[in-house]
């Protein structure tokens, strides 16, 4: 993990030593700021509650478990039915079951609610073991939410991106780290 240093990279070093440019000179490589970052900060959130369900952010809800063959599957059921609850609604609203979710945890508790319906081959063990880890990661993750499109959300178009997690629980930071690689390998792989 980094520190705040790399909130710097779009300024120069007033630490480089004339020594430490003639070796950047060898190299080849440019010797100084980076000319295009963007910063996101976790407040305020990084996607909608909309671009969670589309883009199967879900997922990342269940990193820091060691899940067996059913848990998979039926995590992977809980993604296909959000993809296909959001592919219903028009607008930047995320509607599941004809409920407007507003909160990460009013979509868990719908969850919970009908869990039969969302973990529907699934053991009675197995969904009460993701129901749990389902409630314990919202209160870490929620705030990574927003349900209005308000603001921009977590984009890749600079050459450098910065993501400020420093302030968050692990479990926040392992899904911002999850959901930020699989969109941007989807990207690369759509070129």
């Amino acid at each position: 993990m980094k520190g705040d240093d790399l909130l710097y990279l779009d300024r120069p070093n007033a630490a480089l030593r004339d020594q430490d440019r003639v070796l950047y000179e060898k190299m080849g490589l440019p010797c100084g700021p980076f000319p295009e970052v963007a910063y996101h900060g976790v407040k305020g959130g990084l996607w909608t509650l909309r671009e969670f369900a589309e883009l199967g952010l879900i997922q990342f809800l269940f990193v820091d478990t060691k899940a067996s063959g059913p848990q998979d599957f039926a995590i992977e059921k809980i993604v296909e039915m959000l993809k296909l609850e959001a592919a219903r609604q028009a607008g930047p609203e995320l509607v599941v079951m004809g409920k407007k979710i507003t909160r990460l945890e009013q979509l868990c508790d719908l969850i919970c609610e009908k869990e039969e319906a969302w973990f529907e081959k699934a053991a009675p063990a197995t969904r009460q073991a993701l129901v749990r880890r389902l409630k314990s990661a919202v209160r870490h993750v929620g705030p990574l939410l927003r349900s209005e499109p308000e603001g921009t959300s977590f984009h890749y178009e600079s050459q450098l991106n910065v993501v400020d997690l420093h302030n968050c629980h692990d479990r926040a930071r392992a899904f911002v780290v999850g959901s930020v690689l699989k969109i941007l390998f989807e990207r690369r792989e759509s070129l």
